[in-house]
Parts: structure tokens; C-alpha cells; sequence
């Protein structure tokens, strides 16, 4: 049975959101280097529509209508609704502000949550070092308006890998069952300069976003037991490549979702200019992330669901290699022109 261990919305933030980080578990079925290795990865699967009720309010008083379940992870709901203001929406819902029966039913554990979010902070602080300080970003104007208003810089992947002791605990990052572990965590972090103006005291700001300047990460963290597990390392190794594919499809798609905002004049409700700044570019930035993850981590988290299914989860004779390249042929997403 694949079990969910990930989970729900992207908290509020200031100008520069949280990257998502994504668990993969495998299961443990390695007694040792002459066993018949099999490994299966949990991942976000895909959850029944109807597995919540239509409206849900949380206990801060906002409401979603005509709510569908998209993603389960450990702190809460990924889920779709309707604004009204119409359209579509995403939002990921915290289990912290969801009804005690809404938490039973999904089996929240705060401490799982706290130590999802704990990565989600750090992967978003190694990120943010590459930010400008925010006046720099406010002052900032066009040197050359011949220059794309969308610039993009990503950061190298990191891979790392963890080993451990069989015969002693294992690692507080694998689950009860588990045997090996593979993380990874998409980041990106968008940047605006603008200018700001409003037509007299006590009116709203209006602010007009000149350029926006992507700044995109990945890491992966791979932990398995230390000894001759070949199957078990072919099968993360899968996970791997699928997961560096859809990164580097990031420069084209964060060029994308950044065009959503340049050349955008956006207008406060607060009268008070950190206020305003805050609203805007909070929702500013919800609109190009959401678009960026859009295309790289929820397609992603999709291809791997598919590669578990066409290994069954390390267990049968599937190449893995293979595998990976049928999940990502499936899942590789219609770029955006």
C-alpha cells in the first residue's frame, strides 16, 4: 500500500516564498547483500475528489468552496478550489488550522509536520542568500530596455548521499519499515524591481514591476543502508534522474511564470507602504511559484508515482533506467510558449 507522506499549503510569506520539499520512502526488504533486493518508494499519490467535504473553512476563517483533494503531505491538504473571484486556485492548507476530524482522518503527527516545514526553512534560507536586499529591488530600474524583463538564475544542483548501519538505529529521516530514503526539494524564489506610486496621502500604492529575476534550486538527499544493495541503489537512482530532468526544464518555465508578473501594475488595498509591499508582493509571488511548481514539482512528483508503478516499487525485473525514461516521456510537460 502507498502511504502519504507529504503534505499541504504554502504558508504566507513575505517577498520570498518556501521551496516544497518532497519525501520519497523506500521500503525496507534487503536482509543483506545476497537477498532478493526489491525497493518500494512512497510518494504523493493522487487522492479521490470526493475524499473531502465541498467547503472547508479553517479555524482563521477563511473559506474554500467546491474543494478537491489534490495532494497529501505531512503538514496538510494541497488542494484545488474556486475563488471568488473565479478562475481556479491552489492553496495547501495547513493540518494546524484544519478540524480535529479533518486531522484524524488524514493522520496528522505534528512532529512529522515540524520536521517537513523544518526543511522547507532551510532549503528557503540557502536559497535566499542569492536574493538582492529588498530597497536594492525597490530602487532598481531598466539599464537596458532591450534586456528581457526575465532573467533566470539556477543554482547547481546538489546531490547528496547518507549511509548507515543496518545493524544499529536507523536515521530519523526513514520511516518505520523503511529501509532507504530519497528527498528532494525545488526551489524558486522570485525577485521583483519596481516602482511605486499612488496619487496622493491616505490613497493606495500603486506599484509597477519592471523586471522579475528568477532564482531556482534543487537538492536531493539520498540515505540507504551501507553494503552492496544494487537494486536498491538503481531504483533511488531512478528517482534521481527524474527528478534532475524536470529541473532542467526550470530556466524555460520560470521565464514563463515570471512574464506573468513584468510589465504588471499591481495596486494595494493597505495605505501603509510596508503593508502594501507585503500585499503585493505576497501575492505577486504566490502566482509565479504556483505556475513554476505547476510545471516542475507537481509533474515530477507524477513521473515518480508512474516509475513506482512500472518497477513495482523496485520489486520486479523492470530496468530502472528505462523506467525512468517511460516516466518521464509520459509526465514531461507541453512547455509553455
Amino acid at each position: 500500500m502507498i502511504q502519504n507522506r507529504h503534505g499541504p499549503s504554502i504558508p504566507v510569506r513575505k517577498i520570498v516564498p518556501a521551496a516544497v520539499l518532497i519525501w520519497l520512502a523506500t521500503l525496507s526488504g534487503f536482509a543483506g547483500p545476497a537477498a532478493s533486493s526489491f525497493a518500494e518508494t512512497n510518494h504523493i499519490a493522487l487522492t479521490p475528489a470526493n475524499s473531502l467535504p465541498s467547503q472547508i473553512v479553517t479555524t482563521d476563517g477563511k473559506t474554500y468552496d467546491v474543494v478537491k483533494l489534490l495532494r497529501v503531505m505531512p503538514d496538510g491538504l494541497l488542494v484545488q478550489y474556486l475563488p471568488d473571484s473565479g478562475g481556479m486556485g491552489l492553496a495547501r492548507l495547513k493540518f494546524a488550522k484544519l478540524s480535529k476530524s479533518l486531522q484524524m482522518q488524514f493522520g496528522y503527527d505534528p512532529a512529522k509536520a515540524s520536521m517537513f516545514e523544518q526543511g522547507e526553512k532551510i532549503v528557503m534560507t540557502e536559497l535566499s542568500r542569492k536574493m538582492r536586499e529588498d530597497e536594492n529591488i525597490k530602487t532598481a530600474t531598466l539599464e537596458n530596455n532591450d534586456r528581457s524583463p526575465v532573467s533566470v538564475e539556477a543554482a547547481t544542483l546538489v546531490v547528496s548521499y547518507t549511509y548507515y548501519d543496518r545493524a544499529g538505529p536507523k536515521p530519523s529521516e526513514i520511516s518505520e519499515g523503511m529501509d532507504g530514503d530519497t528527498q528532494y526539494a525545488f526551489g524558486c524564489n522570485p525577485a521583483f524591481a519596481f516602482h511605486v506610486t499612488r496619487l496622493s496621502a491616505g490613497e493606495p500604492y500603486d506599484f509597477h514591476i519592471e523586471t522579475v529575476t528568477m532564482y531556482l534550486g534543487l537538492k536531493i538527499t539520498i540515505t540507504m543502508p551501507r553494503g552492496d544493495y544494487e537494486k536498491l541503489k538503481e531504483h533511488e537512482e531512478g528517482h534521481r534522474k527524474i527528478v534532475e530532468y524536470f529541473y532542467s526544464l526550470g530556466p524555460a518555465v520560470a521565464r514563463q511564470a515570471g512574464g506573468l508578473m513584468a510589465g504588471i501594475e499591481q495596486t494595494s488595498s493597505a495605505t501603509e507602504y510596508e503593508a502594501a509591499k507585503t500585499e503585493v508582493f505576497t501575492r505577486a509571488t504566490d502566482e509565479v511559484e504556483t505556475e513554476y511548481m505547476k510545471y516542475i514539482r507537481d509533474l515530477c512528483g507524477q513521473a515518480n508515482d508512474y516509475y513506482d508503478e512500472l518497477t513495482d516499487h523496485g520489486r520486479n525485473n523492470v530496468d530502472s533506467t528505462q523506467a525512468a525514461r517511460e516516466a518521464i516521456r509520459r509526465y514531461a510537460p507541453q512547455l509553455p510558449e
